[in-house]
């Protein structure tokens, strides 16, 4: 029986290290998008249990928002307490200019703003909100939008998009009002950090890493193998009862 105990340790024990997931710091790459960018080393991914579980319970909605990933401070606890960041890709065979103005138009429209052109996106320190700004050189357009809560600006929000020859990444930064303007820095050295160049070269050697796609496929292999040894261990317990009863009656009778 101790050894028949030890193997059901140790099988609990490997049920619970399946639940937990690997989480990274350093380069993000997007298979989708067939780009990748560098984020803190302070920061990490947020495990997508995590990420689906905080989108059910806002407005947004994982599905309708349709995120690669999400990524916030390690000491974040929640993540979205501070500052954090969304990823979406919107995919194309190839992104013409003609298509980049009618994304163009649309800010405006939904704005009611006309767009302010910049030479430099991550130059001025204007953070007025509603207010879409466009740096046609480096193919950025970039808004702030204020958060309301109980008639109070409780975060704002810096959404991105970088327009390049596949698509288009859409950044989502977020943060406390308070923090919003400290942040900024960091939130504009990570849209800085995108390239398209020489992806398969930026992928991180850990495996579980590389993009959005790849963890999920992960996730749901894990969530398929904890009820499948719960099963198996349950079994297990089961055999060995009636294995030690029929000994019982047999030495009764």
């Amino acid at each position: 029986m101790k050894i028949v105990n030890l193997f059901i340790r140790a099988c609990l024990t490997s049920i619970v290290l399946l639940l937990a997931g690997n989480v990274y710091g350093g380069t993000y790459v997007s298979f989708k998008g067939g780009y990748y960018f560098n984020y803190p080393d302070e920061w990490e991914q947020v495990p997508y249990l995590t990420a689906d579980m905080f989108f059910r319970r806002t407005e947004i909605g994982a599905e309708a928002l349709d995120y690669e990933a999400v990524f916030a401070p390690k000491t974040s606890s929640p993540f979205f307490q501070t500052e954090y960041l969304i990823i979406t890709t919107d995919s194309l065979e190839w992104l013409y200019d003609y298509q980049i103005d009618s994304v163009v138009e649309d800010m405006e429209r939904s704005f009611g703003e006309d767009i302010t052109f910049r030479p430099s996106w991550d130059a001025p320190t204007d953070l007025k909100s509603n207010s879409p700004v466009y740096d046609k050189e480096n193919r950025i357009i970039t808004v702030v939008n204020d958060i309301y809560s109980a008639n109070k600006i409780a975060k704002r929000n810096l959404m991105v998009k970088k327009f390049y020859d596949k698509g288009i990444a859409n950044f989502y930064f977020y943060a406390p009002d308070s923090l919003f303007a400290e942040r900024r820095p960091v939130f504009v050295s990570i849209v800085n950090s995108f390239s398209t160049e020489n992806v398969s070269e930026a992928v991180p050697e850990e495996e579980g890493k590389v993009s959005s796609a790849a963890q999920k496929e992960e996730l749901n292999y894990r969530n398929m193998l904890i009820p499948i040894g719960a099963a198996i261990l349950i079994a297990l317990i089961l055999v060995i009862r009636l294995k030690r009863a029929k000994r019982l009656k047999s030495q009764e009778q």
